[in-house]
């Protein structure tokens, strides 16, 4: 029995960044809406944790600085642009937000470290003294078991110091008190982030999730665009219908030419249409329904072929192996309920076959460069090593038997020539290029 491909890829695929997280055991943040809720009541809990420390039973009194930096705090949350859930743009928000709160909790951190009582007492006075970084801990809902490491205060601190940079000089004095000494401390916090060496493979992991998310992104952009056609195709076909019995094939591959279709789309149709067919008035809607659920498949397909670029990732000489958690994450996505559902290489290589032809749609990179492949650098590059892992399973898959167990490929046989063509120029270039 062949590998059994999940129904439940697709969503997966579209929070697979907070399966690592959670797996890695990652700070998790509270939604945007409660966080800037929270946040915008920091004065009141500074007062409240305030008013719990006395020094020689004479209670404390809020402190004038510490009231000015949470100032500067919520005027930056009150005047970020407004945002629409599950978009770019609310994640940098977040990210904003976050970053002048951690900032803020680890500056408090560094003048407790450099005070003379925290020398004076071997580390027994700490930032745990602070009314200040206690309220921002309790916001940020940090715990035992929900701490930040380097990625996410690298990440969050370079959002918010970007956003300090591009406000106005005159308006500067709203958001941040000392701009010299605080950006000095904020540059020195990203940089020692983002050299601590868990950040580097927390990085790493998170590059590969988010290549594989954006392509599951992109796949539900064509689907859109293609179901939503489907209506117009089926037009054509009713009208061909019209002066006609039956159609061929080659009728369906006219009509679609006479469709008002951009050529990336067009060039997915053919990959719906399936070879020896023969349409009828009686059975056009079926065909329809048919060509959407042969979608759906083959999308899960173009989808599997960006987990096994990970999935079969050959590190270089110079490289480690990636990392057991980002494998294990990635193979539960992949898996289903059948027991030992491991990815043979048979579907591998036509998954491989699937994504090839997909991210070669005529036109097709305009699109796809609005999207983010960090693992491979860019578009072009994860392009091309696409290519390269192709040939191999290319030949791999020719060693093995005919009768070796592969999930079952619903690649539409209309474009198997022209595949194998492009396959053996591909496997030409590829040669060409080792030596």
């Amino acid at each position: 029995m062949g590998y059994k491909l999940p129904k439940s890829l697709q969503d997966v695929s579209d929070n697979l960044q907070w399966h690592l997280n959670k797996e890695l055991g990652r700070y998790q943040s509270k939604p945007y809406e409660e966080l800037v809720e929270a946040t915008l009541k920091l004065e009141a809990h500074y007062r409240d944790n305030v008013k719990k420390k006395y020094y020689f039973l004479t209670p404390y009194v809020p402190d004038d600085a510490r009231l000015r930096e949470i100032a500067c705090i919520t005027y930056l949350v009150r005047h970020l642009p407004k945002t629409e859930p599950n978009t770019f743009k609310r994640f940098k928000v977040h990210n904003i937000v976050l970053g002048a709160l951690f900032y803020r909790r680890m500056a408090r951190e560094d003048t407790y470290q450099r005070s003379l009582l925290y020398t004076l007492t071997l580390g027994g006075w700490t930032e745990k003294a602070s009314a200040l970084y206690l309220s921002i801990e309790s916001i940020l809902g940090l715990d035992d078991k929900n701490k930040i490491d380097p990625l996410v205060v690298f990440t969050c601190c370079s959002a918010y110091k970007e956003c300090l940079e591009n406000i106005k000089a005159d308006d500067k004095k709203h958001y941040i008190l000392n701009e010299e000494a605080d950006l000095a401390l904020l540059s020195t916090i990203i940089s020692e982030s983002e050299a601590d060496e868990r950040c580097r493979i927390l990085s790493l992991q998170m590059d590969h999730v988010v290549s594989i998310e954006s392509v599951a992104k992109l796949v539900k952009d064509t689907d859109g665009k293609v179901r939503y056609s489907l209506t117009a195709f089926r037009e054509s076909l009713s009208r061909a219908l019209e002066s006609k019995e039956t159609l061929s094939t080659l009728d369906l591959l006219a009509c679609l030419e006479s469709c008002k279709f951009n050529e990336w789309k067009k060039i997915f149709f053919k990959y719906l249409i399936p070879k020896n067919t023969i349409i009828n008035k009686e059975n056009l809607d079926v065909f329809i329904k048919d060509r959407g659920d042969y979608l759906t498949d083959f999308n899960q397909y173009i989808l599997l072929g960006a987990y096994v670029m990970v999935l079969k990732h050959e590190p270089e000489k110079h490289e480690k192996p990636l990392p057991d958690v980002l494998i294990k994450v990635l193979k539960n996505a992949t898996a289903s309920d059948t027991e030992d559902n491991e990815l043979d290489d048979k579907t591998c290589f036509n998954a491989l076959k699937a994504l090839n032809g997909y991210l070669e749609l005529p036109g097709f990179q305009v699109l796809a460069n609005t999207y983010s492949f960090p693992a491979w650098c860019d578009f072009s590059k994860f392009q091309t090593k696409v290519k390269e892992k192709l040939v191999f399973f290319k030949k791999l898959n020719e060693l093995l038997p005919a009768s070796s167990p592969s999930a079952s490929f619903p690649l539409s046989q209309c474009v198997e020539e022209q595949m194998k063509e492009a396959m053996q120029e591909e496997e030409e270039m590829y040669e060409t290029c080792r030596y």
